[in-house]
């Protein structure tokens, strides 16, 4: 842990959540634990988490860079950990069952309040969490990063991926502002995204284009045709994935504003203030409608440059069966 366990106050949490320093560290540490296997799950992977918490562990000397990754490993941490335990300030079990602690001097809070609550604690862990991952992606962008970070970037957890055309929550994000760089969010709308890339954007192209401009991409080898097919691809599968996912999972992914919720919280409590059928729908036909645009100016384009059949000579037959003809 990047904690100190032995702690009975919470000192160390406080640089990073709105939190009385008094308060027992005992009651966040086992949703830190949680943070804990969430980070490593999604975020940094097992290989470059366990190598820094040995390094701080054990006050061993360590880069800049390794510095900075703990920071806001730690800012991380505490902030999901923060997010998790709310829900159990709510209410508390007792032998009679769920109760609701309040006093006649403080009334419990109302569930707008309580809403509000877990959606900006969520935000602030989200916030904290793209932070890791866009030092990450910086550090895994130069010419030669460390051996630590090329572990990462060879872990499950990498979080770009180039098997899609649109191969990042940056990139996503670009195409479909709402989205916030949310690297849980972008991770929701995989499957939605493999749909859309071979439904609407193979289709279109063809499948030797398609896999052709797939394989120069995944490469790093886009020539400059496929460099513009790439551009008029992208929002026709942002839109249309958006289109597709939210009505498969839109209470776990967008809330009723049309931005991310953060699905990696699972946030059920929220989905009375999430979207309603209304929105819903409204969310999906104004992503429809952007994708069918987007895909029209694909589907031009590709007319445009598509190659100009052979010139007809006028010949259907060769001269040899044109002079049998003759002598018939």
């Amino acid at each position: 842990m990047f904690f100190d366990t032995t702690k009975t106050d919470c000192s160390e949490l406080k640089p990073y959540i709105d939190i009385p320093v008094s308060t027992d560290f005992q009651k966040y540490a086992r949703f830190l634990t949680d943070a804990q296997e969430l980070i490593i799950d999604q975020v940094t992977g097992e290989n470059l988490y366990n190598t820094l918490l040995s390094k701080y562990q054990g006050n061993e000397a360590m880069s800049t860079l390794e510095q900075k990754l703990i920071e806001k490993i730690k800012a991380a941490l505490a902030t999901v950990a923060d997010r998790l335990r709310l829900p159990h300030t709510v209410t508390r079990k007792d032998e009679i069952g769920l109760l609701v602690p309040h006093t006649d001097k403080h009334k419990p809070a109302s569930k707008e309040a309580i809403n509000l609550t877990l959606s900006t604690a969520a935000k602030e862990a989200e916030k904290r969490i793209n932070k890791l991952f866009e030092l990450l992606e910086t550090e895994a962008a130069k010419e030669d990063p460390t051996e630590l970070v090329k572990s990462w970037v060879n872990s499950p957890t990498y979080s770009l991926n180039h098997s899609y055309l649109v191969h990042s929550a940056v990139e996503f994000t670009r195409h479909y502002s709402p989205l916030q760089n949310s690297r849980s969010a972008y991770r929701a709308f995989l499957d939605d995204m493999a749909f859309v890339e071979q439904h609407y954007i193979e289709s279109s192209l063809g499948t030797a284009t398609y896999q052709t401009l797939k394989a120069q991409f995944a490469t790093n080898g886009l020539d400059e045709a496929n460099k513009k097919l790439l551009e008029l691809c992208r929002p026709v599968i942002c839109c249309f994935t958006v289109a597709e996912a939210l009505p498969m999972q839109g209470f776990g992914v967008i809330d009723g504003n049309g931005n991310p919720t953060f699905p990696m919280f699972s946030l059920s409590e929220n989905k009375g203030a999430a979207l309603n059928e209304k929105t819903l729908n409204r969310l999906v036909a104004a992503a429809r409608k952007r994708g069918d645009i987007f895909l029209s100016t694909l589907q031009k384009y590709l007319k445009e440059t598509e190659p100009t059949p052979e010139p007809n000579t006028g010949k259907s037959f060769d001269d040899t069966d044109y002079n049998s003809l003759i002598a018939i």
